[in-house]
């Protein structure tokens, strides 16, 4: 999962007015054989999801400080665990100069734990990354001969995805100039801030 994907476009779920210890208590139920009722659905793939009866997965959200419950429901039941040093998200982002690097997910082939596919970068610490405060991106790259370089990109412009996710290209970026580290990447990010305001 690309890093842009790890932390834009989600919505915090907010408390009631005044809560004073927001935290919520999650849970999972799955009713496997639910009927959905109305007319039996014929599709000719065999691997299709869409019958008379599917998976009912709710999670249920409950904070005992504000007394607030949600509850979130959907089909095809799916279900994964990770790290915060595998997913990225959850990380304390790394300082480099005047920036923050908030890591992505590690690569699934990766044999070491820190093998980050890509960053976002902010101006300044922040608790969620938002169009307003992300001022460029790092990503990972191969040589012919399979050696690790970073591309850089700033001034990020935003469009919703097709299916409704946030996309970000970068107006500037660093095309045929690579980099042997994020490291240096960022330094090239913060260059750029220097040279021309990354926020316009």
């Amino acid at each position: 999962m690309r890093a842009e994907d790890l932390y834009l476009g989600w919505t915090e779920l907010p408390h009631a007015e005044g809560c004073r210890k927001p935290m919520w208590v999650a849970e999972t139920r799955t009713e496997w054989d639910t009927f959905r009722g109305g007319r039996t659905h014929s599709c000719p793939d065999e691997d299709c999801d869409h019958r008379d009866r599917y998976a009912k997965t709710t999670l249920r959200l409950l904070c005992r400080s504000c007394g607030t419950v949600r509850l979130l429901g959907g089909e095809m039941h799916s279900e994964g665990s990770s790290t915060v040093e595998r997913y990225g998200y959850g990380q304390q982002p790394k300082k480099v100069g005047n920036l923050y690097l908030y890591p992505g997910e590690t690569a699934e082939w990766a044999s070491e734990p820190n093998s980050t596919w890509d960053y976002l970068v902010t101006a300044e610490k922040v608790d969620r990354i938002t169009k307003d405060n992300l001022v460029g991106g790092i990503g990972q790259g191969r040589t012919p001969r399979g050696r690790v370089i970073w591309n850089a990109g700033a001034h990020p412009k935003f469009e919703t995805g097709m299916y409704g996710t946030p996309m970000v290209t970068y107006t500037v970026v660093s095309g045929k100039q690579h980099f042997n580290t994020p490291t240096a990447a960022a330094k090239w990010i913060e260059q750029a801030h220097q040279t021309t305001p990354l926020k316009q």
